[in-house]
Parts: structure tokens; sequence; C-alpha cells
């Protein structure tokens, strides 16, 4: 029984709140502007957190590329963060034809952004899924199933989800009441 304690504290230790509030994480643009999360204020943001030689990375990249022109006319923001040492963010672009901007962060970081530990093996790529109020939704590492075999699917469902949650309310059809008999 303590055995099962022990595994359930460590888990619960190393597994990120959601939902929780984002809070900022900052970047450099792939022109070398500045760019920060606090910028797309208001709107759905995904963010792949990445490295831009790890393959499933670059799979999650073009997954999201297709998807962004469909989503952004719904208000949803993707961004991309690379963490490696030696990205090249405007080269990433190019090479795999994104639809959506990349720029490199700090990796100490971003890594504390997810609630991930600097000692700890984190799994690429990390996908976050913040609303319009700036509320983390949903996040995955590529350790997670989200981001295996049925990963557009998986992130397609997520922005739908989030999408539809935020979309403005139609007022409710007013039922129209019986006409009155003259006496």
């Amino acid at each position: 029984m303590r055995l099962w304690m022990a595994f359930l504290l460590c888990a619960a230790a190393v597994m990120a709140e959601v939902p929780r509030q984002a809070g900022e994480l900052n970047w450099v643009g792939h022109t070398g502007t500045p760019g920060s999360l606090s910028q797309h204020k208001g709107k759905i943001v995904v963010l792949e957190i990445l490295a831009t030689t790890c393959p499933h990375c670059q799979e999650t990249a073009e997954t999201l590329a297709k998807l962004a022109p469909e989503f952004a006319a719904k208000g949803v923001q993707i961004q991309g963060v690379a963490v490696n040492e030696d990205a090249n963010p405007a080269a990433f672009i190019k090479q795999f034809k994104l639809t959506f901007p990349v720029g490199k962060g700090d990796r100490e970081k971003t890594l504390g952004f997810l609630q991930q530990s600097v000692m700890r093996s984190f799994y690429f790529p990390g996908l976050v899924f913040i609303d319009r109020n700036g509320v983390v939704q949903a996040q995955y590492s590529g350790s997670d199933a989200f981001t295996g075999a049925n990963q557009a699917q998986n992130i397609r469902k997520q922005l739908e989800k989030m999408v539809g949650e935020s979309a403005p309310k139609k007022p409710a059809a007013a039922t129209p009441k019986p006409a009155r008999k003259a006496s």
C-alpha cells in the first residue's frame, strides 16, 4: 500500500496542472523580433514546444500547418517555440512549409512554463492548448497517446471543442405567445 501511495505522489509531482493560468512565455521570432504569449491575447493558442531536429516535432508541425488556415478564421493562433540550442526557426519554417510562426525560446524557461523539471526527461513535441482567457485547457507531451497515430484527429477535436466553447452564444428564440381571443 505504501508503494502505491508513493507512486501516486510521484506521478502527481511530475504532471502539469490543468487547467491553469498560462502566464507568460517569450521567444525570439524567426525574423529576429521578440515574441510573447501575451501578443496572442484573446485568441485560442496552440503552442508546439519543439526541437527542430526531432522527427516527431517535424510531423506535428506539418499537421498543425495543415490545420492552421482552417482554424485561423475561428480565432486560433498556432505558434511554435523551438528550444534546441542550434534551432534555426526560419529554416525550419521553410523546410516544412509551415503556415504559422516559429520562434526560438529558452529551454529552461519553456520547461518551467510547461511545469516540467529540467532534471526530468521531456518528450517532444509538447502541445499546449490555451483558451481565449489565457487558461491552459490541455497539455500533452510526445510520450502521450494524444500525439501518436491519431494526432491530426486529436488536435482537430480539441480545437473544435475550444472554438465551440468560446463561440458567442446565440440568444434563445422567444417562444411566441398564443394570441388572445377578443371577448
